[in-house]
């Protein structure tokens, strides 16, 4: 086996070993930071189109964001230049 096969071997094993130690905590943050009551699927939402596999987003997120809509260059100057920073501050 060569240098290569032993460290790409090596590498993937410590990935693994990565991932079974954090998937727990990751879980455990996952269900603290976000329980399911504040959680909605997009997919209950028509006039939203969601391309992403996971279409779950945070029920803050849906309320402040104006998701579904079409906004003129004012709307959405207004958004980028005002409206972040009150999200940043609500969440």
């Amino acid at each position: 086996m060569s240098l290569q096969a032993l460290q790409r071997e090596e590498e993937e094993h410590l990935a693994w070993t990565f991932h079974s130690l954090f998937t727990p905590h990751y879980d455990a943050l996952k269900v603290q930071l976000f329980p399911e009551r504040n959680i909605t699927n997009t997919d209950d939402h028509p006039e939203l189109e969601c391309w992403s596999a996971n279409k779950k987003v945070i029920n803050e997120l849906l309320q402040i964001l104006p998701f579904g809509t079409l906004l003129t260059q004012g709307q959405y100057k207004n958004l980028t230049v005002d409206s972040l920073d009150n999200i940043l501050y609500q969440s």
